[in-house]
């Protein structure tokens, strides 16, 4: 019986738990460009592959204080390929002071490991994500794209002309740009 009565007490916690991280998730709403990203968005855990350390689940708050450039990206997408063999290349040159962080959507988890090794690339990919594609930039993405997260807030959706070194650097100079971002969708 004390062991009957143990597990439903240790099932009622992990429900619980599960229920309150859930709750943090949900609470996240769609952002604009210029908001704050709010801390729950913060501590997100995202699952990676390729790992350097060889890290399972990491957050963006492991990152905070870099210019951020999530890609939202496939094995099959040709534009997604194009754009992150260029932010292979702007990794390289801006190493210290940018994060970039490809983020696989509408692929199976499975494929991002070959691709990434048959491409030398030696980021992590976050897989599986539903939170961040789906609701917290859902006002701009349809599925793939990049967005810039930098100084705690949401800086820019750009489209894929404005990913350059000169964007870049002013961004870090925290200078304004002239880049064309994505329009936001109405909800």
């Amino acid at each position: 019986m004390k062991k009957f009565i143990l597990t439903i007490v240790l099932a009622s916690l992990c429900l619980f738990f599960k229920a309150d991280a859930q709750s943090q998730i949900t609470d996240i709403k769609p952002l604009n460009i210029g908001d704050t990203i709010p801390e729950a968005v913060w501590n997100v855990p995202l699952q990676v592959v390729n790992h350097p350390t060889g890290k399972k689940t990491i957050t963006l708050n492991d990152y905070r204080g870099k210019l951020i450039i999530l890609d939202f990206w496939a094995t099959y997408c040709s534009p997604c390929i194009r754009s992150l063999n260029e932010l292979d290349s702007l990794q390289k040159v801006f190493d210290k002071e940018i994060k970039v962080l490809p983020v696989m959507v509408y692929d199976l988890e499975k494929n991002a490991l070959p691709f990434i090794k048959k491409k030398n690339w030696t980021w992590p990919s976050v897989v599986n994500d539903t939170t961040l594609n789906k609701i917290v930039f859902s006002k701009y993405l349809l599925g793939f794209g990049n967005v810039w997260i930098y100084d705690g807030r949401l800086w820019a959706i750009p489209r894929p002309k404005e990913i350059n070194s000169g964007n870049i650097s002013k961004v870090l100079a925290r200078q304004r740009t002239e880049m064309e971002n994505l329009k936001a969708r109405s909800q």
